[in-house]
């Protein structure tokens, strides 16, 4: 969430300092007044900002128990700003950097493609991928993805454990259940660009 101005703004005091020549105890009082009504403003201000940063923070407007106020917004802010208060389930894996776009069926969906071009036409693998990003037909699909890349992840879909139909593919293969040739044609059915 954006921060907003309130919270950007800082609080703004004037202080007076005692000069070495300065000995009149009336000048010397009335600069520690000053100086104590400066910084009992910067705490009231302060406080007129908690409002603001409490909805910041995203918690309630006023704690139902005052006594835990404080500990929350101080946590709260300790979480935001300070790795060690944050929590991280480890079941949960490793969040970070971009989201994974290429499943088990995305590769299915790309071997299917390429499969389908080398049938309608002897093509090798560089050629149906150069075709797949750059044919009409295909962009919608695979138009944001260079040749390389679509070749790469081929190589990767192909080698795949986690890979279903390379799973299926291997149980058929020693069940001499189904034959490699039926097994591609019901990817191409099920996964290619045809098949929307």
């Amino acid at each position: 969430m954006k921060l907003p101005s309130t919270l950007k703004t800082p609080i703004l005091i004037e202080s007076r300092r005692a000069t070495l020549l300065t000995s009149d105890p009336d000048r010397l009082a009335s600069i520690e007044a000053h100086n104590r009504n400066e910084a009992k403003r910067a705490v009231i201000a302060q406080l007129e900002k908690i409002g603001p940063l409490r909805k910041w923070l995203g918690l309630k407007e006023k704690s139902d128990d005052p006594a835990s106020d404080w500990p929350l917004l101080a946590i709260a802010l300790a979480q935001k700003f300070l790795p060690g208060f944050r929590i991280k389930d480890k079941s949960l894996g490793k969040n970070r950097g971009r989201k994974k776009e290429w499943d088990w069926e995305r590769h299915c969906q790309l071997m299917a493609d390429v499969e389908l071009l080398q049938r309608e036409k002897q093509r090798s693998d560089r050629e149906a991928c150069f075709m797949l990003a750059t044919n009409s037909k295909f962009k919608p699909r695979w138009g944001k993805y260079s040749q390389r890349t679509l070749r790469n992840k081929l190589i990767k879909a192909r080698q795949e454990e986690g890979n279903v139909f390379n799973l299926i593919r291997k149980q058929a293969k020693d069940l001499n259940a189904i034959s490699d040739d039926k097994l591609l044609d019901i990817l191409v059915d099920v996964f290619s660009i045809t098949k929307k």
